[in-house]
C-alpha cells in the first residue's frame, strides 16, 4: 500500500467516526450498544431476549 493510500484510508476512517458508529479501525458498532457499560449492555440483552418470548 502506498503512503498516500494509507493517508487517504486514515482520513476516510476519521470521517466515518464523526458520522457513523465505527471504531478507529473502521469496524461498525451498533448504535444500540455504543458507548454504554457492559452491565447496561447485559441488561439490554436480557430485555431483548424477553421481548421474543
Amino acid at each position: 500500500m502506498k503512503k498516500d493510500d494509507k493517508k487517504f484510508a486514515k482520513e476516510e476512517i476519521g470521517n466515518l467516526e464523526r458520522y457513523e458508529d465505527v471504531t478507529k479501525y473502521g469496524e461498525f458498532v451498533s448504535s444500540y450498544f455504543a458507548w454504554i457499560s457492559l452491565e447496561e449492555q447485559k441488561n439490554r440483552v436480557d430485555k431483548m431476549e424477553n421481548m421474543t418470548k
